[in-house]
């Protein structure tokens, strides 16, 4: 007689423990990829940064509110309100950020970098 190798398969209790262990370790690493060990800041403070060269802002649109500015390179940046007027004219390269209170419209960033082309960028202010 010969014989024939018993294949045991997990008994249902066993089974149900590692589908538990495996979906609780899902959850927990999932939860972890949220957490960034910092809050979101408020979107009325968050700051601002122009660069001069390529004249890019860091935020296409921001809420009505205070904002920090900070102007990244050598030349400055002239901020202009809706209405046309100078609200900000700040040089690249301060360490402390130049502070704006922005009212709803549509704003102009002038940016004028050293030894560089003229440029242009718009926020929105919602």
């Amino acid at each position: 007689m010969t014989s024939v190798p018993v294949t045991r398969r997990p008994g249902r209790r066993r089974l149900a423990l590692r589908t538990g262990a495996a979906a609780l370790t899902l959850a927990a690493l999932a939860g972890l990829a949220g957490c960034s060990g910092a809050a979101e800041p408020k979107p009325s403070s968050t700051g601002l940064e122009v660069v001069l060269e390529g004249c890019r802002i860091n935020r296409s649109s921001v809420p009505a509110g205070a904002h920090s500015v900070r102007v990244l390179g050598s030349g400055r940046a002239t901020v202009t309100d809706p209405q046309g007027a100078v609200v900000l004219t700040a040089p690249g390269g301060e360490e402390e950020p130049a502070d704006l209170s922005l009212s709803r419209g549509t704003y102009d960033v002038t940016c004028e970098p050293e030894g560089g082309r003229l440029g242009e960028a718009q926020l929105k202010v919602s």
